[in-house]
């Protein structure tokens, strides 16, 4: 063993470390700046034992410089014999106690590395040492640079530090032992030599390529650094070390803003150029007046804010909309949604439509989408107002057919269309359209209005009077809602060409003079899948059917059946017939209750509106010993004891029932205060519902688990239910 050799193992006098300091340093790892040798010839750090030249107070490439300038005169053996020690030497020089002045120096949340003996940094590339075992490691990384030159070693050490015993020589056990590394900034830290006092530390930043490959399954070290501290390679040397958000990718970080509300998105643009470039490359674009309501006011108050301020909300809409198309950079990136959702007032739609309907010509959007509020409520708009709002919507359209040609989806409130052909002339306009609404909408002379479009997909009227409604060939209409026909004795709905239609939902309050409803006509040339049924808490407006070929063949394809608000205190045997006439049906699903604060309570008010006294429907089954084999889930919103015998009657016809939910009153906080119609009877102790779990299965032979549950604990699946 070389003299050197024998005097960096003789430096070493608290063990071994796999880590060196030329390894640390190689790394790009940073230094503990309290390991170095006396100061008292210009050596301030220690190298395997060799010293190095002190730290320039200008900067780190000058030192680089010095270190390479000295090893440059070594010859080409001294060069490589040195080479050789510094990469399988062990030794660090130093005491452990002024490692931990160093800990105490710079305080807590220091980066640790914790290294086993005998394990490689596998992106230093170092040479092996001659007398050692090839050390398990990934595939060879590329050469690293040379090493940092060498000075002659320092005699004195072991003067200082004391001959070596044997266990710091050959074939001691390994040891772990904890290298403590400052944080990775610019502090200054003090130095005991004079001449160099308050000389910046080198970057010894860490590089990506030796956190990833410090984190191996089979290697032992472990790297516990500071999140910010790992990226600090991939910001740059100018770059905030503390902003880990923008070193991710564009594309990444487009995808956040993409989920962010448009305003908020936009906001982000202060940042810097960069966040510009971001802002003009969203691919989801969802702009809404509302989200612009003024401070003091929620989404919930939107009907009760002044003109002025809707003014000023419809306003930011518009310009927030047309400022993020016009600036994004023509056919370049792709916009998968582009909504916006404003008022119907001013010049604003049209300002809009116009900003909509360029973008259209220069970009490719996937879906665009409309939604035009008006003003007033249902509630509060007169037969004027949805007059007006009807003209203002005419000329809206007549001044953007670009952009309405090119929508996927509108939504229309509050009008009434003064020529008869106006949806007519939707239709054919909107090609691309895949869904359309109307609410509280008509038309001047009410007539059969027949609908047909090649895209459309789902189709919704709530409150509309247009006569009656005939979807006569829509060949992709798949979903289709319709409620309150109340102006109407019938009925006004027929379908005719919708061979992909699967969900339809029907909600009316009924008054005496309606008529029932058979479903066996209205479903005999569909293929329904989900049938959602809301009464309302008035009149059961359904007609019973006994079982026949068309009612079988009307009701084949279902699988999924909701009866939502069906009054309180009346026999439930008539929703028998569905079970007896839907064979495949797999899921039951019943609201029981009635709902005061959305009820004409008043007897004199409910006589002079025609409302039914008598809600309930009669009807018996002509089937004994009914049974279903394809029922699996019956799910009961609003549970009474009276209504044990409904389903205890269910339970022993469907053989193959696994779970039934029987839900507590579903609660209102509007009607928290008012006195409910009936005293609630759900079980409400663990038992009580024992008991009446016995009563539900005595003798039945059911493998049902019964589940009694609170309000609380509604699942989301069956919340979805209650329409």
């Amino acid at each position: 063993m070389s003299s050197s050799r024998k005097n960096v193992l003789a430096a070493n006098d608290f063990g071994r470390v796999s880590l060196t300091v030329a390894e640390a340093y190689r790394a790009r790892y940073p230094v503990p700046p309290d390991m170095r040798l006396p100061n008292n010839d210009g050596w301030r750090m220690a190298v395997n034992g060799v010293g190095v030249p002190q730290l320039p107070a200008t900067g780190t490439e000058r030192w680089r410089d010095a270190i390479r300038t000295q090893r440059a005169r070594l010859s080409v053996e001294e060069r490589a014999q040195h080479d050789a020690e510094m990469s399988s030497t062990d030794g660090l020089v130093g005491r452990m106690k002024t490692w931990k002045k160093h800990v105490g120096r710079y305080g807590r949340g220091l980066a640790v590395a914790e290294v086993k003996h005998g394990s490689s940094l596998p992106p230093l590339a170092l040479a092996p040492s001659p007398s050692a075992p090839p050390a398990r490691s990934s595939p060879a990384p590329p050469p690293s640079p040379p090493l940092p030159p060498i000075a002659a070693p320092d005699q004195r050490l072991e003067k200082q530090h004391g001959p070596a015993t044997p266990r710091s020589l050959v074939g001691a056990a390994p040891r772990r032992r904890r290298l403590i590394a400052p944080p990775f900034d610019d502090r200054r830290y003090k130095s005991p030599n004079k001449d160099t006092k308050g000389s910046r530390a080198p970057d010894f930043s860490l590089t990506s390529d030796f956190n990833a490959g410090a984190m191996g399954k089979h290697n032992s070290r472990q790297v516990l650094l500071r999140p910010w501290q790992i990226n600090a390679g991939a910001m740059g040397k100018k770059g905030n070390r503390d902003d880990r958000l923008s070193a991710l990718p564009d594309d990444i970080l487009v995808n956040i803003l993409d989920r962010l509300d448009v305003p908020e998105a936009a906001r982000t643009s202060i940042l810097s150029k960069r966040w510009i470039r971001l802002s003009s490359e969203l691919s989801h674009l969802t702009i809404n007046a509302k989200d612009f309501v003024p401070e003091g006011l929620s989404n919930g108050n939107i009907y009760y804010i002044s003109v002025d301020d809707l003014v000023q909300m419809n306003a930011a809409a518009a310009e927030v909309t047309k400022s993020m198309l016009t600036r994004r950079v023509p056919a370049e990136h792709t916009i998968r949604l582009l909504s916006t959702t404003f008022y119907l007032r001013d010049a604003v739609p049209i300002s809009i439509g116009h900003a909509v309907g360029n973008a259209m010509a220069t970009h490719k959007i996937e879906k665009a989408e409309f939604t035009v509020l008006t003003q007033k409520a249902r509630q509060q708009a007169t037969v004027d107002d949805i007059i007006n709002y009807g003209a203002q919507f005419l000329s809206f359209f007549n001044e953007c057919q670009v952009a309405f040609s090119g929508l996927t989806r509108l939504y229309l409130q509050n009008l009434k269309f003064a020529e008869s052909g106006m949806l007519s002339n939707i239709l054919v306009t909107c090609k691309k359209l895949t869904y359309l609404g109307f609410q509280n909408c008509e038309t001047e002379s009410w007539m059969t209005i027949k609908f047909e479009h090649a895209q459309l997909a789902e189709l919704s009227f709530e409150d509309c009077r247009f006569g009656k409604v005939e979807l006569k060939w829509l060949p992709r209409l798949t979903r289709t809602k319709f409620a309150f026909w109340m102006t109407y004795k019938n009925l006004p709905l027929s379908f005719g060409h919708v061979p992909l239609l699967e969900a339809v939902t029907l909600i009316t309050i009924a008054l005496s003079w309606h008529e029932m409803v058979e479903l066996s006509t209205l479903l005999f040339e569909t293929s329904v899948r989900e049938l959602h049924l809301g009464f309302r808490y008035e009149k059961i407006w359904l007609q019973p059917e006994c079982l026949t070929r068309r009612v079988a063949y009307a009701f084949h394809r279902l699988r999924i059946v909701n009866l939502d608000t069906i009054p309180e205190g009346y026999d439930l045997t008539w929703t028998m017939f569905i079970l007896e006439a839907a064979a495949l049906l797999e899921e039951f699903c019943m609201t029981v209750m009635d709902h005061p604060c959305e009820m004409t309570m008043d007897k004199e008010e409910r006589s002079q509106e025609l409302y039914s006294e008598k809600k309930g429907v009669e009807w018996e089954s002509p089937t004994l010993n009914f049974k279903h084999y394809h029922l699996t889930k019956l799910i009961i919103f609003c549970f009474e004891s009276c209504m044990i015998s409904h389903v205890r009657r269910v339970m022993k016809a469907a053989v193959n029932l696994k779970d039934v939910y029987l839900y507590d009153r579903v609660t209102c906080r509007l009607c928290q205060h008012l006195k409910p119609p009936r005293p609630t009877t759900f079980p409400p102790s663990k038992k009580h519902r024992c008991s009446m779990r016995k009563h539900l299965t005595q003798d039945i032979q059911s493998h049902a688990r019964i589940r009694f549950l609170t309000c609380a604990e509604i699942r989301a699946d069956h919340a979805a239910m209650i329409l």
